[in-house]
């Protein structure tokens, strides 16, 4: 396994050894860096798990230059131009649920989506409904479109006619926000933000907002979020899964680590795919337990950013713990054995 000075703590099968630590948070994507830490800085703050992932999801949804990753400001239109975003939080105490659908004119819907938890009598909103609760509750419009999602959007029509079955100019079409921390209590929460899969048709809701498929949260157990392919990764509920698994049974006997819970859950959706003659769908999960211990998993081998071009050997996640924040990159495939984690610039291997 790699090492670097200054890289999240690990240890030899990518589980963070807690040791007292008081703020774990893991992100999909390296462009979670920010998210990641902003988070974990807010937890080592005392502010809640929950309102910490908020504050880094924003900072995320804000900024412009992460839309082309199909999340917030920026994101890639739907088929007929307009930018509909979806997200969601959970909190571990209660298993409580915030959600927002196809929401337009919003820069930050993961701020929406926490006031549905704290506010709403409904757990989620959608299209028209979710704007109007969001305006309700003080949030204002504003322009979520960029001078580059107007030019995919151009180009794509110019190029052909819009179809469901049109795919993305750029990349995999559905890279997703997520973010699952832990404090030192072991208090345990999860957001989940997307714009969706680029020219999706009017209405489309993928994974990410449908609590037990795009995230999940129960401090009984741990958080977990997903990312990939969206309209396939709702079929198997894959992040409930997780965190039952990191639960164990009524004792916490038999609970796995995230690493393992995570390559667990992906294995078997292989084995469910390969049963009904199905292709392995895209995926990859990150995951915390109530220990502090983090982990995550992917079906893919390999993975290649489409606005930097950076490539990486596994699934790159942002960690943060106690103030060191880190791109991690976890091994891919579906295999459930095998090390895990280690850091992308790494200058030595054991």
């Amino acid at each position: 396994m790699a090492s670097e000075k200054g890289s999240a703590p690990q240890n030899g099968d990518g589980a963070m050894k807690r040791d007292g630590s008081k703020a774990v948070v893991i992100a999909t994507w390296p462009f979670g860096l920010e998210a990641s830490r902003t988070a974990g800085e807010q937890i080592l703050k005392g502010v809640p798990v929950i309102d910490a992932l908020v504050a880094g999801a924003k900072v995320v949804e804000e900024d412009p230059t992460t839309g082309p990753y199909f999340v917030g400001v920026g994101g890639t239109p739907n088929a007929v131009g307009t930018l509909e975003m979806d997200a969601a939080v959970m909190r571990g105490n209660d298993c409580k649920f915030g959600g927002v659908l196809a929401l337009q004119k919003q820069s930050s819907p993961a701020q929406v989506a926490s006031c549905v938890l704290k506010e709403a009598r409904h757990s989620v909103y959608a299209g028209d409904g979710a704007l109007r609760f969001a305006n309700k509750q003080g949030f204002e419009n504003t322009e979520t479109q960029t001078e580059q999602s107007r030019d995919a959007y151009e180009k794509y029509s110019k190029a052909q006619n819009v179809s469901k079955t049109t795919s993305p100019p750029h990349g995999r079409g559905h890279d997703t926000l997520g973010v699952v921390a832990c404090n030192e209590q072991g208090q345990v929460a999860a957001v989940v933000t997307t714009s969706g899969m680029a020219f999706k048709d009017v209405g489309r809701v993928g994974d990410s907002a449908l609590p037990g498929c795009g995230l999940y949260a129960d401090d009984d157990g741990g958080a977990a979020a997903a990312t990939g392919d969206g309209d396939q990764i709702l079929r198997f509920c894959p992040c409930l899964r997780v965190v039952e698994l990191m639960r164990g049974d009524e004792d916490g006997r038999g609970a796995m680590r995230p690493l393992d819970a995570c390559k667990s859950v992906i294995e078997r959706i292989r084995r469910r795919l390969l049963k009904a003659g199905d292709p392995m769908i895209e995926i990859a999960i990150v995951a915390v337990n109530t220990k502090g211990e983090y982990g995550a998993a992917s079906s893919f081998p390999s993975w290649q950013d489409h606005v930097t071009g950076d490539a990486y050997d596994g699934f790159p996640a942002a960690v943060h713990v106690d103030g060191v924040t880190d791109v991690l990159v976890f091994e891919g495939g579906t295999s459930t054995t095998g090390s895990a984690a280690f850091p992308t610039s790494a200058a030595s291997e054991e």
